[in-house]
């Protein structure tokens, strides 16, 4: 080491250091990265220490773990880069031989780089000591040899002038070295040796020496290089080896003679190409194999030309068919391959290509596929002098079109097309689009290449359009391109818009077979998903399709566009529903097109749409534009055989709305045919053909849909006759005679729409059907066979037949009205529960809706038909299945509707009840299934209308308002809103029934309490609001309800229906109140669930709650606390409360949960709090009565689980009383188990009583009277109740003013307090001497002097003692609250004695409250002594080093009192600098951990010019007590302080070195920050 260095480090240093470097393996990574910093931090004053350090180090310890290695060698490494030093040669020489030590080992990566920082320096000491561990004779470790190459790497400049010498040491050795990994470095060091020479001569100009040429490692390289290829490589079998051997020839490529590249080429094509077989090295031989071909030379083709079909052969296999799938090294092989092909077309065009083309004739698929992956390379490469390449490459892939593989062909096709360039015969152009299209409708992945291909050919090519477009038309009419057509039809859209725009239309249309296009594109019209894209096509083509159909198809096709992209986005309608829409608009289309065009067109049309009749969506399209009986024959007979389509039927009445006659003459022809063909028969006549029957029937079933068709599409006027003559027997017939149920739903829908044919809104003066009675017969003999089947199928169809049929003139009879309504209703309702599990749901509307219409119809303005049908619904409304109340609801409602709008102003005859009727649906209002509650409300709000009618009285004008109110609200999901519609109907309902049935309607109320689910509850809520608008009207002799309700209550399960009937009890005593005060309080206890509801509802009403209220503190007042023991001599536990007070406690418990309890207890608050606090001090440990007999108040069964705790029921009553008053106040109340603990009970009564008169903190005269009351428990005999009186009087000071007599007897009361046996009634006593700070100044004043010494008298008890810290802890509080009140007369400076040892406790309370009372003083001072003394002085001094070690508490309140007392005591220090200081660092109001060191620094710094004994004090305070603290906080803060002096001591660092190895992670970190800044503060 430097002499000059090592007089200016101070001795410890060294060891420091030392110290540090071995506290680097610290477990804890903050410690870790501290330690570093520090290391470093001295690094930059002391670099040579740390260096000459460390390497001391590390020969001191050579078997530390690797990590702790690492770090150091980490240290040494931005050590040695720092330039603003320089070292020795023997230093210099001491750190390369460190790092090439560790080279071998864990350490490699961080001693590499510090050679290469130390070679930047010092280049030829480092490379000169790594030299010399070549050895001659000797192997060198692989780490040394890699170490070169990596110096190359990271010091160009400095290491080139050394690499002639390296490789001459090297590479003798290189004949010697037999191990894999060895090898491995040799190649990475050589292979950086090349780089650096490239890069040097690269930068030739600003090299040191630009003497160096590439002739200068001629030699060197050329043995290199042939130990590399003639031996390693041919003789290594590690694929590591050979991978390094590979990237190390690169680089040495352009440094080799070129006489002896030639030679080279020969000898390493042939090798790589065998190495190329190796998959784990075949990347890297690959590269080298691109970089030679792509290098060639005139004079090296001829030498190469010979391997040509071996590197075909050889690197056909690296080429991946699908690259994005493979790994990464395959696919930059695969890159690499390419980049192979290129190179060798480009120099052999004529035999590179052939064998490439050759492999397209391959039977085997993979090698096709390979050929074309390359070929496509090629296409998209070659430059374009290659044209002849090209062509031989388009001739080879039409020939090789039904070989190759599809998808590579096609990017081949693509390829080739996107290259306008390149002249292609048209036969070549043809079978390369019949190609493309051909896969488009395969199923295979290649399908959407090659649509995309032909798009992109239609769009982006340059006159694609002239020989494209008649190529695609070709496919489209193509049956065998089938699968294709939808692609081809998007490419022809742009090419359509081309051609129309390029030329003349006329010219165009010649070869154009526009019906045929047309057609085909109807044809795939049928198909949803291909409607946009063909739609696309029939506007571009329109000129094309018709020389007038321009104007027409924009505006009907664009709309048909926006239709089609809405039903994309909105499914709202089924498919069927948008097939028959699509259809309706292309019929609409095709009428409007053949008006526009002409017969003639329209004949060519229909002759192509013939041809395609039966295919899916064309017949319409037929009967839309057809005049030809031929074509109606043809679509009659496609309905007939094929009859479970409806499209055919609709065709022939598409095709009757224009030719009625003839279509009426066809059908008839038709149905006369199937009547009088023959069944089939087997087994010799004996047994039908089953088959053929059914075959048969479908036949009829088209007819029959043919027939409905007509009646709704054409004429009624011109259909009526055909109807009655021939259509409606012969539906009737084959409805009775066939089936088979398709048939059967045929024929209904006949019915159906022939009814609707004869309606008189279709048919003028329609005087009906002859055979509708029959006809209604056959339909009802169809809702159920003689077998008992329903064909369940069918009913939504006869029921809109029934409707249909009825609905004709003539009126049904009675008796037909009688037999349809009972027939109907029974049987769909008993099935629409079956209906609705086999059915969709949008069916079983169906039925609902047209049972509804049937009985309305039925019912008319019939009083008995309703009574009728009224008897028959209302068992079904007791139905489990939802499915069968809906359906019955639904009918009731839509038939009292039809009935009340058909009724007059008359009381029919019959047995109509309509209070009965309101009763029973008042109870459904609750109903589980919601969607039925609306129509609950319809069915009474319709029937309250039709009993008005049957009075024939005037509506009531607010009924709608009330009932359409209340079915607002009930429909809502929300349950509240639910019970309030409820409520709202139940009064308009109670208003206005009549009176001789209100005590029918709540006898039935009542009795449906416990009806199933929320039916209860609802009837609850009618029975409540019945009793409050008619219970005036109910006599005394029926008050035994009560009775009966609080039964009903026992058994109800459900929380909400026991409310509404407990309400129902309140508001019955409204007008009986002592019959129902009187039973409730009898009740037994523990009370049930049902009376508990009772008594919270009585407090509902204010009047009836106070009269409850008062009954109850009566009761309490004048009973016993204990039972059979005198009220003066019971212990306070263990005793047994008495029944009476415990029954009126649970009953005003329950009394005041009520909502209106906030107005209860206002009134009687002063009466509650006086009793509650008297038993809640009495029953602290008191036990529950456990008699087994019956007794007026009430059994208690003596089991564990249902005994009740008094003391609880107290509390409980307590809480929600103060919670009433003051709700923020009273959440700090304690938990109610807290008092099961012995230990905590006292204490939580306390903080009760605290809560308490906190609550009623303005409440004087509430405070006032609870005083005389609460001061009888002072010479109690519990101390439990002294602990009452003396919480209560501690809390009362300050709060209420009692005068002075009061005030002076409360003071006198707490100081005997202080002689207490109980500790607790001691600690309460002190708490109450303490709040003397919050009378006024005068009353302070008297009681000062007598309470601070009572105070420092409680700083003595000892802390051993029962309670002796908690009295200290509370009067170290009140001093600091005492001390801190502005007086004249100054504090004396020896109570800070007392209080100094209070700041070093543990406790952290006791901590915070010595330091409140120190800051307290200094406040006091500040404001009453004008000049300080040197007495305050020393003494706030004396407490300075035990304030400042506090500055870092982990409590924030002791942190933040800390600062307020420096802040406070600064002007008194007599030190203008120090009070500045201090002043500053409190107003910066910044209290991170940064801002605290730098106070502390300023801190010292100022002790030390200002007052240097102060200082020295704080330092000795610090290293020889505060450093050994048991808090972790206190050794921190040590440990930075002992840091930030500076200049250190031997003891202090000392003190620092045991700190670094404390067990806290924290502390480690802080002196190891410390010791750094000892050496380095300035």
């Amino acid at each position: 080491m430097n002499e000059e260095v090592e007089s200016n480090v101070v001795p410890e240093l060294p060891a420091v250091i030392g110290a540090l470097f071995d506290a680097l393996d610290d477990k804890d990574e903050n410690v870790k990265q501290e330690i570093i910093q520090s290391i470093k931090r001295i690094a930059k004053q002391n670099p040579v220490s740390v260096i000459n350090t460390a390497v001391y180090f590390r020969e001191l310890h050579r078997k530390i773990s690797s990590e702790h290695v690492i770090s150091m060698m980490k240290i040494l490494v931005e050590t040695c880069r720092d330039q603003s030093f320089s070292l020795q040669e023997d230093l210099a020489s001491s750190v390369a031989n460190l790092a090439i030590d560790e080279l071998i080992g864990d350490a490699n990566k961080e001693a590499c780089e510090l050679l290469v920082a130390l070679s930047r320096f010092h280049n030829a000491q480092t490379i000169g000591i790594l030299l010399s561990k070549f050895d001659p004779g000797t192997l060198p470790h692989y780490a040394i040899v890699e170490a070169m190459g990596k110096l190359a790497m990271g010091n160009t400049f400095g290491t080139v002038p050394f690499i002639k010498l390296a490789m001459s040491i090297m590479i003798p050795m290189m004949y010697q070295v037999r191990d894999d990994r060895l090898k491995q470095a040799f190649c990475y060091a050589f292979g950086r040796f090349a780089e650096a020479i490239n890069d040097y001569l690269n930068n030739i100009n600003e090299a040191p020496d630009p003497g160096i040429t590439n002739d200068s490692f001629n030699s060197e390289i050329s043995s290199v290089y042939d130990v590399l290829t003639h031996n390693w490589i041919r003789s290594s079998r590690d694929g590591n080896v050979i991978e390094s051997v590979l990237t190390s020839i690169g680089p040495m490529l352009p440094l080799l003679p070129k006489e002896a590249e030639k030679r080279q080429t020969v000898k390493l094509i042939p090798m790589l190409l065998t190495i190329c077989k190796r998959s784990h090295v075949r990347l890297a031989a690959t590269r080298v194999l691109a970089m030679l071909l792509n290098n060639i030379i005139e004079e090296e083709k001829e030498v190469i030309k010979q391997f040509l079909e071996s590197l075909h052969h050889t690197l056909s296999e690296f080429v991946s068919v699908n690259p994005f799938d493979v790994s990464r090294e395959a696919l930059l092989t695969h890159y690499e391959t390419l980049q192979c092909f290129r190179a060798i077309v480009i120099s052999y065009p004529d035999e590179g290509l052939d064998r490439i083309l050759q492999q397209i004739k391959s039977p085997a698929v993979i090698h096709r596929s390979r050929a074309l992956v390359v070929l496509r390379h090629l296409i998209n490469t070659l430059p374009p002098q290659n044209d002849a390449v090209l062509q031989r490459i388009a001739l080879t892939l039409q020939e090789s079109l039904g070989e190759a593989s599809a998808r590579q062909m096609v990017g081949a096709i693509v390829a080739l097309a996107a290259r306008t360039s390149l002249p292609l015969l048209s036969s070549q152009r043809a079978t390369f689009i019949r190609f493309l299209v051909a896969h488009c409708g395969s199923k295979s992945i290649e399908a959407e290449a090659c649509e995309e291909a032909l798009h992109l050919l239609a769009t982006t090519v340059e006159g694609v359009e002239d020989w494209l477009w008649p190529l695609l038309l070709s496919a489209l009419l193509d049956p065998n391109y089938s699968t294709s057509a939808i692609s081809v039809v998007r490419a022809l859209s742009p090419l359509a818009t081309k051609l129309i725009r390029k030329r003349e239309t006329t010219e165009i249309e010649n070869n154009f077979p526009r019906a045929k296009v047309m057609v085909r594109c109807f044809e795939l019209l049928g198909e949803e998903k291909n409607r946009i894209s063909v739609v696309a096509l029939l506007r571009c083509a329109a000129p094309l399709l018709g020389t007038q159909l321009k104007e027409l198809w924009d505006k009907r096709l664009l709309e048909v566009t926006n239709l089609l992209e809405a039903e994309q986005d909105n499914n709202s309608l089924n498919v069927p529903q948008r097939a028959l829409m699509w259809e309706e608009r292309i019929v609409e289309l095709l009428e409007e097109s053949v008006i526009q065009e002409g017969e003639t067109w329209a004949h060519d049309v229909a002759d192509e749409l013939a041809l395609k009749a039966s295919a899916p969506g064309m017949a319409p399209l037929l009967g839309a534009v057809s005049s030809n009986a031929t074509h109606f024959t043809l679509l009659i007979e496609l309905a007939r055989t094929h009859s479970t389509n409806g499209e055919f039927a609709r065709a022939v009445a598409i095709a009757a709305k224009r030719h009625l006659s003839v279509i009426l003459k066809l059908m008839e022809d038709s149905c006369f045919m199937e009547d009088h063909r023959k069944i089939p028969v087997k087994l010799l006549g004996l047994v039908k053909d089953t088959k053929a029957a059914a075959t048969a029937e479908a036949a009829k079933a088209g007819l029959m849909r043919c027939y409905a068709e007509m009646a709704h599409r054409t004429s009624a006027v011109e259909f009526f006759p055909a109807i009655e003559k021939h259509i409606l027997p012969w539906t009737v017939r084959q409805l009775t005679e066939c089936k088979e149920l398709t048939t059967k739903e045929s024929g209904l829908l006949a019915l159906e729409q022939i009814g609707g044919a004869v309606h008189p809104n279709r048919l003028a003066g329609s005087t009906g059907l002859r055979a509708r009675g029959p006809t209604l017969t056959t339909l009802l003999s169809l809702l159920q066979g003689h077998s008992g089947h329903r064909p369940l199928q069918l009913y939504p169809l006869i029921l809109r037949a029934t409707v249909s049929l009825s609905r004709i003139p003539p009126a049904l009879s009675s008796d037909e009205r009688a037999i349809l309504l009972g027939t109907v209703v029974d049987k769909v309702i008993a099935a629409s529960a079956e209906i609705g599990l086999l059915m969709l749901p949008d069916v079983m509307q169906q039925v609902v809706d047209g049972l509804g219409m049937v009985c309305s119809e039925v019912v008319a303005d019939s009083a008995d038909a309703l009574a009728e049908l009224v008897e028959i619904v209302m068992p079904w409304m007791q139905s489990k299945s939802s499915t069968e109340r809906r359906t019955t609801l639904l009918t009731l409602r839509s038939t009292l509707r039809s009935y009340h709008d058909s009724l007059k102003y008359t009381y029919p005859s019959g047995k109509l009840e309509p209070g009965k009727l309101l009763g029973r649906i008042l109870a459904w209002c609750a109903d589980p299934e919601s969607t039925l509650r609306p129509i609950v409300v319809d069915c009474v709000a319709l029937s309250l209308s039709i009993g008005a009618r049957h009075r024939s009285t005037l509506p009531d004008n607010n009924l709608d308002h009330d009932l359409s109110e209340s079915k607002r609200i009930i429909v809502s999901e929300d349950s509240s809103a639910l019970y309030k519609g409820i409520k709202n109907l139940a009064m308009a309902v109670s208003e206005r029934v009549a009176s001789g049935e209100v005590v029918g309607l709540a006898e039935g109320l009542i009795e449906s309490l416990l009806c199933r689910g929320e039916g209860g509850l609802a009837a609850g809520i009618a029975l409540t609001q019945h009793f409050n608008t008619r219970g005036a009207d109910i006599p005394r002799a029926d008050v035994y309800l009560i009775d009966n309700i609080v039964a009903q209550m026992r058994h109800m399960e459900n929380t909400s229906c026991r409310r509404g009937a407990a309400t129902a009890v309140r508001s019955l005593m409204k007008h009986h109140p002592q019959e129902v005060i009187e039973q409730l309080i009898r009740q037994p206890l523990p009370l049930d669930r049902g009376t508990e509801e009772c008594w919270k509802e009585l407090g509902n009403d204010q009047e009836s709650g106070l009269q409850a209220l008062e009954l109850l503190l009566s009761r309490m007042e004048n009973s016993n606390l204990y039972a059979d023991v005198p009220p003066g001599t019971h212990t306070g536990k263990h005793n047994t409360v008495t029944f009476s007070s415990l029954a009126a406690v649970v009953a005003t418990g329950h009394l005041l949960q009520c909502p209106n309890s906030e107005v209860l207890i206002e009134k009687k608050l002063s009466e509650l709090l006086s009793i509650l606090l008297t038993y809640l001090a009495g029953w602290l440990h008191a036990e529950t009565p456990t008699l087994s007999s019956v007794t007026k108040f009430g059994f208690i069964p003596n089991r564990e689980s249902c005994k009740i705790n008094p003391h609880r029921e107290v509390y409980c009553i307590l809480t929600n009383i103060l919670t009433v008053v003051d709700s923020d106040l009273a959440s700090s109340l304690p938990n109610e188990s807290i008092f099961e603990s012995n230990s905590e009970a006292e204490e939580s009564l306390v903080m009760t009583v605290r809560a308490a008169v906190r609550c009623l903190g303005n409440r004087s005269e509430v405070l006032s009277n609870l005083a005389h009351s609460v001061g009888k428990l002072s010479a109690s005999t519990l101390p439990a109740q002294r602990a009452v009186s003396a919480a209560f009087y501690a809390e009362l000071i300050g709060r209420v003013d009692c005068g002075a007599i009061w005030l002076d007897a409360i003071v006198n009361t707490l100081h005997e307090a202080k002689s207490d046996s109980s500790p607790l009634v001691r600690k309460l006593a002190t708490i109450g001497l303490s709040r003397i700070s919050c009378l006024q100044p005068e009353q302070i004043d008297e009681y000062f002097e007598n309470c601070v010494a009572a105070l420092l008298d409680g700083l003595e008890e000892p802390a051993n003692g029962e309670g002796g810290s908690e009295v200290a802890l509370e009067s170290l509080r009140g001093l600091a609250g005492l001390l801190s009140l502005q007086r004249e007369i100054p504090v004396s400076p020896r109570i800070v004695l007392a209080l100094k040892p209070f700041v070093e406790k543990e406790n952290a309370e006791v901590r915070l409250a010595a330091i409140n009372s120190l800051g307290a003083i200094a406040r006091g001072w500040s404001i009453s002594v004008s000049t300080p003394n040197d007495d305050i002085s020393d003494h706030l001094l004396g407490c300075l080093p035990c304030l400042i070690i506090k500055l870092e508490d982990p409590n924030p309140a002791v942190f933040q009192a800390v600062r307020e007392t420096l802040y406070h005591s600064a002007k008194l220090l007599q030190c203008e600098p120090l009070a500045v200081l201090i002043n500053g660092y409190y107003e910066s109001k910044n209290n991170t951990g940064n801002a605290t060191e730098e106070f502390l620094r300023q801190l010292i710094h100022c002790l030390q010019e200002e007052l240097p004994q102060r200082a020295e004090e704080l330092r000795n305070a610090v290293s020889r007590g505060y450093v050994r603290s048991e808090n972790y906080t206190v050794r921190a803060t040590s440990a930075s302080i002992l840091g930030l002096f500076g200049q250190p001591r031997p003891e202090d660092i000392q003190r620092l070195l045991q700190l670094l190895r404390d067990k806290e992670c924290n502390i480690r970190s802080r002196a190891a920050r410390a010791l750094s800044l000892c050496f380095t503060q300035q």
